[in-house]
């Protein structure tokens, strides 16, 4: 079985969560895509999460990332400059309350999870399984 891509999409606010959510999701299972939200509202790639969750390495050291709607993409890009790299996903987690992902998700053919993460590791396994078997994609 190879491993799936979840992104989490997180602002200040949900920063809680998404650690909670990430120490749920076994890494030989999972590769996970960390997306803050910053209080402006610019979307960031870090590499290191559970570091920088409480200072602002994200605004410092973070890539800027973008949901494209391209269901070619299937996924975010990362922005360095002027080059971007397709980082495909096969589900969205989306913590954030600042924004509304669901739509994007659709219109790309990505999984997504707009509800709070579940409170035990084996539920929030369920959540995702069932996220990711309830996908249609194209």
């Amino acid at each position: 079985m190879s491993k799936k891509t979840i992104a989490i999409i997180f602002d200040g606010a949900s920063k809680q969560p998404a650690a909670a959510l990430l120490a749920a999701l076994p890494p030989e299972r999972y590769f996970v895509l960390p997306v803050y939200i910053t209080t402006e509202g610019k979307w960031l790639f870090y590499d290191s999460l559970t570091d920088s969750m409480n200072n602002n390495n994200w605004e410092q050291f973070g890539t800027n990332a973008v949901l494209s709607p391209d269901k070619t993409h299937r996924g975010f890009l990362r922005l360095v400059g002027d080059k971007f790299r397709v980082l495909p996903c096969d589900i969205v987690f989306a913590l954030a309350q600042s924004v509304n992902v669901g739509e994007l998700c659709q219109a790309a053919s990505i999984a997504c999870i707009t509800e709070p993460p579940k409170r035990t590791k084996p539920a929030v396994l369920r959540q995702v399984e069932s996220a990711l078997s309830e996908a249609h994609y194209e």
